[in-house]
């Protein structure tokens, strides 16, 4: 896009309020040299406009880089962490198998002295019922000698 400016009517209203031509002429050229000097053209924007799309995406390009060296790290962190958490959980698992293994041992030995206890409880209380038994006998005997000799004497 062109920009005009008059610099005939610049110079005109000049020469209205009592400036010379030459002068009037002077100040409308070098008015219009500075305004024009600082006017963008189409061209202007466009380089501005692809400059400034260049920028961003070099910048997105980086950021993007960023990002995946960065997630590239946590992963490898979270993997790290994964395989130590794996290696913990494997060894906790292997110490409570032992511990099962010796419980399960404590527990079939107090199975087998259970069962040891219990016949010698029970070849206790035969012994005991025997000797009851005997005694209970023995008693019987002195009672029916008892009433036999009380029988006699009455």
């Amino acid at each position: 896009m062109t920009y005009a400016f008059d610099t005939l009517k610049f110079t005109q209203r000049l020469e209205q309020v009592g400036v010379g031509r030459e002068q009037a002429e002077a100040h409308a050229e070098l008015a219009r040299d500075m305004i024009l000097a600082d006017v963008a053209t189409k061209a202007d924007l466009a380089a501005l406009e692809a400059s400034l799309k260049a920028e961003i995406r070099a910048e997105i390009s980086g950021v993007k880089s960023e990002f995946r060296t960065e997630i590239a790290g946590v992963k490898s962190d979270l993997k790290t962490e994964i395989s130590g958490a794996r290696s913990e959980f494997r060894t906790e698992a292997g110490g409570m198998k032992t511990e099962i293994g010796t419980l399960k041992a404590d527990v079939g030995s107090l199975k087998t002295e259970l069962g040891t206890m219990k016949k010698e409880f029970e070849g206790s209380l035969r012994e005991l019922e025997l000797r009851m038994t005997v005694k209970l006998g023995a008693m019987m005997v002195a009672a029916v000698a008892a009433v036999a000799a009380l029988q006699k004497f009455l």
